[in-house]
């Protein structure tokens, strides 16, 4: 069974089998990729808006742990 749930907007907790695990939102901006100029090249039309990830920062044995931690 795996749980997901939302702390605030930039951080939320999930699970796998042996852990609770923090994750923390954060976002990439295609713009700054190494080969952003060649794929704007390639599509004028590509999408330069930043992308939302999450991140896995910490894992923890129990909820309450996981809690006091974000």
């Amino acid at each position: 069974m795996t749980i997901e749930i939302t702390i605030s907007p930039d951080y939320r907790l999930t699970s796998d089998v042996h852990n609770i695990i923090v994750n923390e939102r954060y976002f990439t901006d295609p713009t700054k990729a190494p080969g952003w100029a060649k794929k704007l090249a390639d599509n004028p039309d590509a999408d330069p808006t930043p992308v939302e990830r999450w991140r896995e920062v910490s894992y923890h044995p129990t909820v309450d742990r996981a809690v006091l931690d974000v």
